[in-house]
């Protein structure tokens, strides 16, 4: 009885699993599908999981590859789709490059600050910090509208900048705050007794053994940017400004009809980064995690 009953809830954990697993998967597979299925095969019903002559037009046509002759296959009215594209990814990597700096420079010197000084109302303070990041985006908006209007700033990368890596600052400064207290003091200590000010201790000691958190945040941060629709929706209109997750919203929407397949391409492309980026420094989100579970 007791072996039936074990056996029985292994296959309900494996089952659990399995359509977690399924349910996870299952709409980046249909985006592949999606993306490398002619117009016709999208719109049929029942819809076709396994296209029957699959094409690579549209890759070609937003990476730049084969030139003219293969925007003209996929409908030369979509050219404006295709340079929108290329300024989005421009867009996206210079926004969460420098969104990303500013955050895990300044989040490195806060969470140092509330992982080693003491002063009044730290505790409350780190509470409060983190606590925004429970705040919904959508009741920002107004006042960060009006911030930024009031900057002249709209339909800018700045704005953009500016947002997201305000945005990362808590979690940039819970994860490395965490890690720095798993940093014994003492090296700290020899450090600034050998002639280090708190600031060159901080860098050339605690910095490197907190790599992990460091790339973690670094990760995160963005991760963040790159992914972020809601606020580039609001603050971005031209393709001087826009990044890559609104431009992909725009291919069924502002270009000449609709597009489901070249939309879905796009998704494809812009998904590449973060899987790398996942892919490349798992261990190091891991441990920058879970630095602050176990202390000393």
């Amino acid at each position: 009885m007791q072996l039936k009953t074990k056996l029985t809830n292994k296959v309900l954990l494996y089952s659990l699993v399995a359509v977690i697993i399924v349910s996870s998967i299952a709409p980046f597979v249909w985006m592949v599908i999606s993306s490398i299925s002619t117009d016709i095969e999208l719109l049929s019903t029942p819809p076709h999981w396994i296209p029957s002559s699959p094409i690579f037009d549209r890759y070609m046509a937003l990476l730049g590859i084969g030139g003219d002759r293969v925007v003209s296959r996929i409908g030369p009215s979509f050219q404006l789709s295709i340079t929108a594209f290329k300024c989005g990814v421009i867009n996206s990597l210079l926004i969460g490059i420098l969104a990303t700096i500013i955050c895990v420079v300044f989040g490195s010197l806060a969470a140092y600050a509330f992982a080693r000084l003491k002063f009044w109302g730290r505790e409350k303070l780190s509470f409060i910090l983190l606590g925004t990041r429970m705040t919904p985006p959508i009741s920002t908006v107004i006042p960060l509208y009006l911030m930024i209007k009031a900057l002249n700033l709209m339909d800018t990368r700045t704005a953009l900048v500016i947002i997201y890596a305000s945005s990362s600052l808590p979690i940039t400064i819970w994860v490395m705050g965490s890690f720095f207290q798993t940093v014994p003091k003492d090296i700290e200590d020899a450090a600034m007794i050998d002639g280090c000010s708190r600031l060159q201790a901080l860098v050339k000691t605690i910095l490197p053994l907190s790599a992990p958190g460091f790339v973690a945040a670094t990760i995160i941060a963005f991760l963040n940017s790159w992914n972020e629709l809601f606020l580039a929706l609001i603050f971005t209109q031209s393709n001087a400004s826009k990044t890559l997750p609104k431009v992909i919203s725009e291919f069924s929407t502002a270009f000449a009809g609709i597009d489901y397949g070249l939309a879905m391409t796009g998704a494809v492309i812009a998904t590449v980064p973060p899987i790398l980026l996942a892919l490349l420094g798992q261990k190091y989100i891991v441990k920058g995690l879970m630095g602050g579970a176990v202390k000393g």
